[in-house]
């Protein structure tokens, strides 16, 4: 029964080839970006008691942030997007469609997207609910609509500099959907180059994402908006481009090895991840750091003997495959703990008792990702949903028009 509904959950690719693994590591990614934002909300419960004592703070500066499964995030649709250009290639056939790219991805990302933020708008708006312990929520003064109609169009971002006041996570998927946007361009050509010249060029591209997302004078001329665009990540992306080249050609044997490399690399992330830099050097040893945890993580997950299988197990490729749904759904579900935790039980005595006490919120994000993934994502992810959809609510018609009929006759 557990299996047959762990399958019944797997991704729909459009591709049709499906590999757990990526999936797997996916799960990974939205692993630490939960727990960081549980995390931050039960030191903020302590905070609107008393203020944390240095103890205290040196264990939440301890906690991994969320960046570190965002850049994991990153790198995957990297190498996902790749793939389809690089087999073109390969077949000597011409490249996807750049009408078929873009239409693709907006009836497969757009539905949940949309009715996670319109639920989330109307939930603040209609209630008045305004934290006042959410630095994001409160970092500018836009208008709650204003601010639902910048995410709306994906350009929160760009045209307010700062995450969404609805929605803080989309900031990550504003930056996607800016790859998005010239990804079709950038991989025609890179698929047509030749072997060596693509690479060289990707690894050189990589290197001056680094150095542009550190770059000081850069830094002043966008403010924020660097570390809120695409400008401050492609070396991740890129990175994910040339990681689908090389896997494209090369299929390494499994050794255990790969699991050391694995571990390695994903506690690298992890730790790096708490690192904050203080000047251009710091900031691009950072990001070299971040890329180079993704890069093993990735590499070990792939090679790895275990971790091959533990990426692949249903459970994990599951909650990877529902990671987009999770990412939409699971801050307010913890935002909404909180408050309850606030309310209902007793002030904590201590950070860790915060902790253990917002620790149920976690398996209940999950399970509502899961829930809104069956119910919101999975359907859309195959291409003719919208015609499914339509034929449905056509029958739902003609039925509702034949019971009117049927109790008119009655009469």
């Amino acid at each position: 029964m557990i299996k047959r509904i762990l399958a019944g959950l797997r991704r729909v690719t459009s591709s049709g080839m499906y590999d757990a693994r990526l999936d797997g590591l996916r799960a990974l990614a939205i692993l630490p970006v939960v727990l960081f934002h549980d995390a931050l909300r039960g030191r903020r419960v302590v905070a609107a008691i008393r203020p944390l004592t240095d103890a205290e703070q040196a264990l939440t500066d301890m906690v991994p942030r969320g960046e570190a499964g965002v850049m994991l995030f990153f790198f995957i649709s990297g190498f996902i997007i790749a793939f389809p250009f690089l087999r073109a290639a390969a077949r000597a056939q011409p490249p996807p469609s750049v009408g078929t790219f873009y239409k693709r991805r907006l009836l497969r990302l757009v539905p949940a997207y949309l009715i996670a933020l319109t639920g989330c708008f109307l939930a603040l708006q209609l209630s008045g609910y305004a934290p006042t312990d959410a630095p994001k929520f409160n970092a500018i003064s836009t208008p709650l609509p204003l601010s639902y109609l910048a995410s709306l169009f994906y350009q929160h971002n760009m045209i307010l500099g700062a995450a969404s006041r609805i929605l803080p996570p989309l900031w990550s998927l504003e930056i996607e959907f800016q790859f998005y946007l010239v990804a079709p361009f950038l991989l025609t050509w890179y698929a047509r180059a030749d072997v060596v010249r693509r690479r060289s060029a990707a690894v050189i591209f990589i290197l001056l994402g680094i150095a542009v997302a550190t770059l000081p004078g850069l830094a002043h001329l966008l403010g924020s908006r660097l570390s809120l665009s695409l400008l401050g990540y492609i070396h991740f992306f890129g990175a994910g481009m040339l990681a689908s080249d090389i896997m494209f050609t090369r299929k390494p044997a499994l050794s255990v090895w790969g699991d050391v490399l694995c571990v390695a690399g994903f506690a690298t992330l992890l730790a790096i991840s708490t690192f904050v830099p203080h000047d251009p050097f710091q900031g691009a040893l950072r990001e070299t750091g971040l890329l180079a945890g993704v890069l093993a993580t990735y590499w070990g997950g792939m090679l790895g003997r275990h971790a091959s299988k533990f990426l692949a197990a249903a459970a994990v490729s599951v909650i990877g495959g529902a990671c987009y749904s999770i990412y939409l759904v699971h801050v307010p579900i913890i935002q909404a703990w909180s408050e309850l935790v606030k309310r209902v039980a007793p002030p904590p005595a201590s950070l860790a008792e915060s902790w253990l006490l917002m620790l149920p919120a976690i398996p209940v994000a999950l399970a509502a990702g899961l829930v809104f993934f069956a119910l919101i994502e999975h359907p859309t992810m195959k291409p003719d949903w919208p015609q499914r959809l339509s034929q449905r609510l056509v029958l739902l018609w003609q039925r509702l028009g034949l019971r009117g009929r049927q109790a008119d006759r009655a009469q």
